[in-house]
């Protein structure tokens, strides 16, 4: 089994600069590429490497640029000049900045250049990326900035300032983060299409659709083999070494509305197998922040509910769901990848299911989540970036 490599994140080799408008001067040039395709991007380039021996070679300077088109070089002093008058460049006495031809050497400059040999067919892939990777031999830890400490993640700061603000005073906490899809508000008779912002977070007064908190078959198969695989690459850790728990979970959820009975909705969560009573809490949703993730096949909405055990209710429940459910549980969060069956009608005989996939990420310890955030101590922005961290990763790598 290949070890677990999240999609880092990283442009494509071949990702080019935007295109200049239409009247610069700059749209007769090429435009530039990140990184040539056909150099390992696994392995940094060396601070004294010649550009020429990349690539195989192909890209030779000639005196005033790269001959096939690969950008424009720099004039050598004087010769900008005498190129713009039309005429030829004598030099003068401003000594040559071309490196001397050696014996043997051919034309097209690679001299007996040697190409890298690989060293093996199959070289084993990159660490996953990490912002807090140990050196490499030879050199020395970075501090978070000039003033040795990182400024604030401005992302976590307003999520963590909103959960603060939004729980203050409540009991029987939940914070669970869903993926989903925003959608904009149509008339009748119009398909849904989703929302278009230049911003992450969607501001509270933003006239947005339904959040629409269903995955796609093959985006929730390729989720699960993604965690898969991370459970097994993690399964050496040690306990305190970020190490993935499964747990497979099937259970049967009745709810019941109870609006006129103190508001709020009461789920009783049954083991499919022996039918005995796991959970039965009321449910009340204190406030919800809509996260927009442009480029990425879904976004995030984080949920702040109140859940409150209560005795389990009498009568014929509204919806029935059964869910089978895979738990991937890490250090401060865990990650629910469920497969759901709906009875819209659970009193109707006739009634057939509707299946659809599910992702939830849900704080393990929301306790001393907030109090490590009313303690305003750097705790608290470890574990919310932790969380925040994981459901981008997923986000991503759909």
């Amino acid at each position: 089994m290949p070890p677990f490599i999240p999609l880092p994140d990283r442009l494509p080799p071949n990702a080019r600069l935007p295109t200049p408008p239409p009247n610069s001067p700059y749209t007769q040039l090429p435009l530039p590429t990140y990184g040539a395709p056909d150099i390992d991007l696994s392995i940094p380039l060396s601070a004294t490497a010649d550009y020429t021996t990349h690539a195989g070679g192909n890209r030779r300077m000639s005196d005033h640029g790269y001959e096939n088109g690969g950008g424009v070089g720099g004039y050598y002093p004087g010769e900008e000049t005498a190129a713009a008058a039309g005429g030829s460049y004598t030099p003068g006495e401003e000594p040559s900045r071309k490196r001397p031809r050696t014996e043997g050497e051919g034309a097209n400059g690679n001299g007996s250049y040697v190409p890298r040999q690989r060293a093996a067919e199959h070289p084993p892939p990159p660490p996953p990326h990490s912002s807090q990777q140990a050196p490499m031999p030879g050199q020395s830890p970075l501090s978070g900035s000039i003033f040795n400490v990182s400024p604030r993640n401005p992302f976590t700061a307003v999520v963590g300032d909103w959960l603060l603000n939004v729980a203050n005073g409540h009991q029987n906490i939940e914070i669970e983060i869903k993926l989903g899809m925003f959608q904009i508000p149509s008339q009748a008779g119009q398909p849904a299409r989703r929302i278009n912002l230049p911003s992450l977070i969607i501001p509270p007064d933003y006239p947005i659709g339904s959040f629409v908190s269903t995955l796609a078959p093959q985006h929730h198969k390729s989720l699960n083999n993604l965690l898969n695989r991370a459970v097994e690459s993690q399964a050496s850790l040690p306990r305190d070494a970020g190490r993935i728990y499964f747990k497979r979970s099937r259970l049967v959820d009745s709810f019941y509305d109870l609006g006129n009975e103190g508001g709020g909705k009461v789920r009783v969560s049954r083991d499919m197998k022996t039918g005995d009573v796991v959970e039965s809490v009321r449910k009340r949703r204190v406030g919800d922040c809509n996260v927009f993730c442009p480029g990425s096949a879904y976004d995030l909405r984080i949920s702040v509910n109140v859940e409150e055990p209560c005795e389990v209710p009498e009568g014929q429940p509204k919806i029935i769901r059964e869910k089978d459910r895979a738990c991937y549980q890490h250090q401060v969060c865990r990650v629910d990848l469920t497969s759901v069956n709906t009875f819209a009608k659970p009193s109707d005989a006739q009634c057939q299911p509707t299946s659809s996939f599910e992702l939830e990420i849900e704080v393990l310890n929301c306790r001393r989540l907030l109090a490590e955030g009313k303690a305003q101590s750097d705790r608290f922005d470890e574990m919310l970036q932790n969380v925040l961290d994981s459901a981008r990763m997923l986000v991503k790598n759909v």
